[in-house]
């Protein structure tokens, strides 16, 4: 088992307001988009994004910082979890989210955190459009007596119930994910200059993709793995305490935020 730690930085806001879908935050969004997928198994109003990741998913452990923000801690890729059945999405599933004038797609929703997110991020439009779905679950017993017989003692140390972290307990699994960015045409000639057609590491991204252009102004990423972006966080005080996710809908945007860098 090999426990890996984040190094930081930040990239992410926890909610936007879209003019095309009527101001709604990204989770009302999200879930128009889902119930095109399946009835059940919706997000949740205490949900968090944290931007498309091959790596870190349910039982990675995260920390509240002084500051406010939200940094994942470690990633545990040997954690017991319980992968749920997919639901298959038809073709007019998507989220689209258009920005006013000036704003900015700094935030998880433009599913970027790699070197390459703040230039995807002057997008002023990003539509995200999953195949296939599913919920992966972290389930307690065997998560704690993971933790106990098989985690490292750093790792062991670090969720003494002294240091208050947090579990990632619950994460969307989206497979055959494509997001297309739209920039005008100026902000599309500069952006293209720097990424090419092609393969794009997930150091660059967040996750490994495919990218494609269409003229100066459009263009298209596709996942080639399945990848994590958004899930439910629990407190973990030397073990689960039935605890509620501790996100929601009334959390304040500016305080909510996540700090977070594959590495």
């Amino acid at each position: 088992m090999r426990a890996r730690m984040f190094y930081s930085v930040l990239v992410a806001v926890l909610f936007l307001s879209v003019i095309s879908c009527g101001s709604k935050d990204a989770r009302v969004v999200w879930n128009d988009t889902l119930k095109k997928c399946s009835s059940n198994d919706l997000l949740g109003s205490k949900v968090l994004f944290f931007g498309a990741s091959n790596n870190i998913g349910p039982g990675s452990v995260w920390r509240l910082r002084a500051d406010g923000k939200y940094s994942p801690r470690w990633i545990l890729p040997d954690a017991p979890i319980h992968n749920n059945n997919e639901s298959t999405c038809g073709g007019d599933a998507s989220a689209s989210f258009t920005l006013s004038s000036g704003a900015s797609l700094d935030n998880a929703i433009a599913p970027v955190t790699g070197s390459l997110g703040f230039d995807l991020k002057r997008a002023r439009k990003v539509t995200l459009t999953p195949t296939k779905f599913r919920w992966d679950d972290v389930v307690e017993g065997p998560y704690e007596n993971y933790i106990r017989t098989q985690a490292k003692d750093d790792v062991k140390a670090d969720l003494v119930p002294a240091n208050k972290r947090f579990v990632l307990q619950r994460a969307l699994f989206i497979t055959g994910l494509t997001a297309t960015f739209e920039f005008d045409s100026t902000t599309g000639l500069n952006v293209k200059g720097k990424v090419k057609e092609g393969a794009i590491p997930a150091s660059d991204l967040g996750f490994n993709a495919d990218a494609k252009w269409e003229g100066n102004t459009k263009l298209t990423l596709s996942s080639k793995e399945g990848v994590y972006f958004v899930g439910e966080l629990v407190p973990y005080n030397g073990g689960f305490a039935g605890g509620a996710p501790v996100f929601g809908a009334t959390v304040d945007a500016s305080k909510a935020r996540v700090v977070i860098r594959e590495e």
